[in-house]
């Protein structure tokens, strides 16, 4: 494979990997970043071989997985006042959006005063085996330094509790790692 096509074959996997595409959304892909110098005909067909590779993984991961964990602790999140967002965008910036578009949609609720997310981009180191770093804020801004570091310290909390480790600094100005073996069904 060229350069081209050994780029694209690892965007596949890394979408195939991530749980949250199906075939259709990988296919898309390939039409959205496909160039000239690559087989686009091989690369049509390495998303088939992807989805078999992945569906005959899962047939040996355990019940619950790290993913079933993280899902758990997001749900606890959002009943404690912390909006949670899965693969909430590409980049930390569109993710802290749509976090907030998510919170201004419920009408800016009193109860509601943090939020915690993913990246796209932590979901493709997640796969890699890199773990994972979770975005997080304050919705107030009057109080955003206490009330981001009281969601810091809560979505630790969280994540421990649903079996999951964690690695933090204490300061709303830190992210949190998040130890993930990230296994997916999606």
């Amino acid at each position: 494979m060229n350069e081209t096509e050994t780029y694209i074959a690892e965007q596949i996997r890394f979408r195939v990997c991530s749980g949250y595409d199906d075939a259709g959304d990988v296919q898309d892909m390939i039409t959205d970043i496909l160039e000239d110098d690559a087989d686009e005909k091989m690369l049509r067909a390495c998303v088939a071989e992807e989805f078999q590779r992945k569906s005959e993984a899962e047939a040996s991961w355990p019940a619950e997985t790290d993913c079933d964990k993280l899902d758990a602790a997001f749900r606890a999140l959002r009943e404690k006042g912390i909006i949670a967002i899965h693969n909430a965008g590409w980049d930390t910036s569109e993710a802290f959006h749509n976090c907030l578009e998510e919170y201004r949609s419920q009408g800016n609720p009193e109860n509601l005063f943090g939020i915690c997310y993913y990246t796209s981009q932590d979901v493709d180191g997640a796969v890699d085996g890199h773990g994972m770093y979770l975005g997080y804020s304050s919705t107030r801004p009057e109080t955003e330094e206490v009330d981001a570091e009281r969601a810091g310290a809560l979505i630790c909390s969280e994540l421990q509790k649903a079996g999951l480790k964690t690695e933090w600094g204490g300061s709303a100005k830190s992210r949190i790692k998040l130890e993930i073996n990230w296994q997916n069904r999606g």
